[in-house]
This record gives structure tokens, sequence and C-alpha cells, in this order.
């Protein structure tokens, strides 16, 4: 079953299912060695995992890398932009038992492939700053010079790292990224956009390296992979393998030999039944102008039913935070998500017009929130900026030091021991090690939010720091669990140890 989902004010809503497999499944088939569509079938006709022989999961001993191909090159002048409309006119896959070397085989194949020299240039937006950082610096180490516009050279150059500036094509500054990509000066490209599309800039650009065969990253991801493949060509020698021979190394997935298993189970007339009905329901639902609002008897019976539907999908606190349910509400969504655990019919008939009612209730309920907390993060916001003993970074992190600790200091590669508390702008703390036993929380200093990454470099051993981070430093535009989408987050952090 092919989903398709779309996230929006912190609400999930499902576009489309479709009765088949996606582009996944023959990508995942080739690399366990297992006819995963096949398999489907003969269940979808009645057959059994057990029977099939398909009990255990398949862990290769190797690495599957599936890569997208992009028809960029075919129409110039075209935005050259990931987007959530389908770009891409299909997949290659690279493996191999190092997960950098499977990424470069899969960017061969899609093309263009990876440097191994040359000059790099980094562009990136200003939550990406800090791992754009640590990417340069892992370029630089593998040999390549680091070229950049002033704003991520300035966050590359304050971490220590040797980086050539260049102007900005709007600006008419020479030489500019043009000319270098035009003089077959540029390797490799790291550029994220700031917004949906690129700016004209960014967008001039990529359709050069495009043009040119450049590589490039558009993602912090696929940067991040990237400095994998390039180190793993540089270390190890390159190898070819067909998927016969990986094949050969795999553990046994099937148990039984399933081509007499059609015989067992005989195809059913009912895979004839037609699916179309499925989307007459959408033709009667009344139109959002002609909606009444909910009287209060109905909103309790949305929050019912929102708890009902949402059973082992939506963790509560979530839906709370979402919603700011009064304890009433919560009442109400918690006898639904009772109901749906203990597998009761639903007390309430989700007919189309409560249905679309409470739709258009739970999203102004939703905008509504959103724009009180937008408020309410400006106005913080404005405080810290206010407070001439906080500093602001050019990534936008806002920081005061209050014990600057023992040099030296962690890099964007450490593994970190911190204490901490991590407070809304409302003063609700939402994460702290104190609640834990205050045991110091360990993690890769790459591996968390960008205001953090950059943040904790800032102190030394036994060093504590007040990090204010907006919200493209922290969760964006989605947010996470209890943090609502949009938050200015405030640390309070103290670096225990490093290595």
């Amino acid at each position: 079953m092919n989903i398709q989902f779309a996230i929006k004010d912190g609400i999930v809503f499902m576009l489309e299912v479709n009765p088949r497999a996606s582009r996944t499944i023959p990508f995942v088939s080739k690399a366990i060695g297992v006819p995963l569509a096949k398999l489907a079938s003969l269940c979808m006709l009645g057959a059994k995992l057990k029977d099939l022989g398909f009990t255990r999961e398949i862990r290769p001993p190797y690495w599957s890398v599936k890569e997208s191909v992009f028809p960029f090159s075919r129409f110039p002048g075209a935005p050259v932009a990931l987007s959530p409309e389908m770009r891409s006119t299909g997949e290659v896959m690279g493996c191999d038992d190092d997960l950098g070397m499977a990424y470069a085989k899969a960017q061969m194949a899609a093309q263009p492939a990876l440097p191994v020299v040359g000059n790099a240039f980094l562009s990136v937006k200003d939550r990406d700053k800090a791992v754009a950082v640590a990417v340069a610096r892992d370029l630089a180490s593998l040999g390549f010079n680091i070229y950049s516009t002033s704003g991520t050279a300035a966050a590359i150059e304050e971490a220590g790292v040797k980086v050539h500036k260049l102007g900005k094509i709007s600006e008419g500054a020479r030489p500019n990224v043009l000319d270098l990509l035009k003089n077959g000066q540029l390797q490799m490209i790291v550029n994220t956009a700031a917004g949906m599309l690129p700016r004209k800039d960014e967008n001039a650009m990529r359709s050069e390296a495009v043009l040119r065969g450049v590589y490039m990253a558009s993602t912090m991801n696929a940067a991040r992979a990237a400095v994998l493949g390039i180190r793993s060509l540089k270390e190890h020698p390159l190898t070819v393998s067909s998927l016969q021979e990986h094949a050969k190394v795999l553990p046994r997935g099937l148990d039984s030999d399933t081509s007499l298993l059609p015989m067992k189970y005989p195809v059913l007339a009912a895979l004839a039944v037609a699916v179309a009905s499925l989307h007459a329901a959408d033709e009667a639902k009344p139109a959002a102008a002609q909606l009444k609002p909910l009287t209060p008897e109905q909103q309790k019976q949305a929050f019912y039913l929102q708890g009902f539907f949402l059973a082992g999908q939506t963790p509560l606190p979530q839906i709370a935070t979402q919603l700011e349910l009064s304890d009433e509400e919560l009442d109400a969504v918690i006898a639904g998500l009772r109901a749906a655990v203990k597998g009761e019919q639903a007390k309430v008939k989700p007919d189309d017009a409560l249905i679309a009612g409470a739709e258009k209730f739970f999203a102004e309920r939703v905008a509504g929130k959103s724009k009180r907390w937008a408020s309410q993060n400006e106005a913080f916001l404005a405080k810290v900026d206010a407070d001439k003993d906080i500093v602001k970074s050019p990534s936008g992190l806002r920081y005061k030091i209050v014990t600057p600790g023992t040099d030296p200091k962690p890099v964007p590669t450490s593994t970190v021991k911190c204490r901490y508390t991590g407070k809304l702008v409302d003063g609700k703390v939402f994460d702290s090690t104190a609640n834990r036993g205050n045991e110091p929380a360990e993690f890769g200093l790459s591996q968390v939010i960008p205001a953090w990454t950059e943040g904790v470099q800032k102190i030394g051993k036994g060093g504590k720091i007040l990090i204010y981070a907006p919200a493209a430093l922290g969760y964006g535009k989605e947010g996470q669990g209890p943090i609502p989408a949009e938050s200015v987050l405030e640390f309070e952090v103290e670096l225990v140890e490093f290595k």
C-alpha cells in the first residue's frame, strides 16, 4: 500500500492511498534478495508469512544506497530544486561493504560522480551553517579548497577553517561563483535554499552547475554523505560486484519454496472488485463556505473522534499541545482513545458534516494558537537582543557565556556530555537532565539541532553557556513533541566533558 502524507500547521493530512507498491520495493527486494512484491501478492491471495517462510528480518552484511536521477539538464532555466512534486525520473543503486563507497557508487550511476580533488563552494541558509562548518572542515582535511560567500564564509572562518570569499552574483562582484564554474575551477557545490525555491543567484549557480556537470548537494544530509563517499574513494579501491554475488553472502530469508503456493491459494475473484467507490464519499462533502460553526456538543464530539481516530498514531501530549486542550476537551479525547484501544465502536457517528466542521474548527484553533505563539516568540527574542551581554553570531544564534571552561573546546565531530535545561519562551521546561537523575546526556555534537552544534563549541570542559535558539536553528516550522512549531528555545548548558 502506497500512502502519501502532508503536514500543515502541525496537522497530518493523508493525500492519497494507492493499492500498489512504491518504487522503493524493487530497491529493497534487490538489497535483501527477497521478491517482496511476489510475497505481498500471495498474502493478498490468502497466504501467511509463515507459509511463505518469510518470518525473519534480513540484515545484509553490506550497505545499499538508492539515489534519485533528475532530468534538470534537459530543462535549462528550470528551478534546480527539490519540492513536494516528484522531480525524479528514476533511481539507481549502489552496494558496498562501506557506506561511503556505496553512496559514491550510486552517485556514479546517477551522475555527476563525486570529485576526489579540487575546489568546493558552500553557501547555505542560516540554520545549516553549523553543519556546513563541519562539512567544510572535513572537505579541507580531504584536500579541497573551500570557497564561499560572505555569510557562510564568516561562520566557516570563525571555526578556524581557511576559506576563500567570493562576491555575490546579484551585486555584480567579480570573481563570483559563476566565473569559477565557467572556468572549470569548481568541482563541488553545497547549497541549501532559504525558501521553497532557490533565489535568483542560487538558481543561476545551480543551472550552471548542472550544465557543467558539477556535483551539487542541495541538503546537508547529502553533503555529509558526499564527504563519506569522497573519503572512501580516496582511502579504498573501487570494486564491482553483481547482485547475484551479493546474494550469496545474504542470510537465508525464505524457508520454503514459494513456487507451489499459487496452487494452494487460487486466484480470488474478489481481486477484481472495483475500488472507485473509495472516492465517492469525497463528492458528497459539504463545501467549507457552507459549514456552520460547531455547537458546544459537536465540539465535544469532534474531540472524541480526534482521540478515536488518532489512537496509536499521535502521542496524546502532542495533541494536547497542538490544540491547547481544556480539561473537558482532554477528557473527550481520552474517551475516544479508550474506546479505540478497547476495540469498541465509536459512540459518535462520524458523518460528513461533523467531520468537515471539525476539520475547520481544528484548523482555526491551530491557526489562532500559532499566531499568539509567534507573537510571544518575537517579543522574547526582542528582549534577548536588547540585552547587551548576549552575543549574536552570523548564523542568528544568541548566546551568553557564563563560565568559559578550560581549553581546548569541542568541534562538530566531538562526542559531548552535558547537563542542560531546555525551556520555551513561556518558561515551560520541555527537557532537562535534572528530570533524569541529573546524569549528563551524551551525544554527537553534529547530531543535534544547529544551535547546540554551534553553541557548545564556544565553551570548554566545565564551561556553562546560555543558548537562545531561533526556530531556524532549533526545530523549525515543524516542531517536535512538546515543542510547538516556530519556537524560540532557551537552554542552560554545562559541558561536563567531551572526546
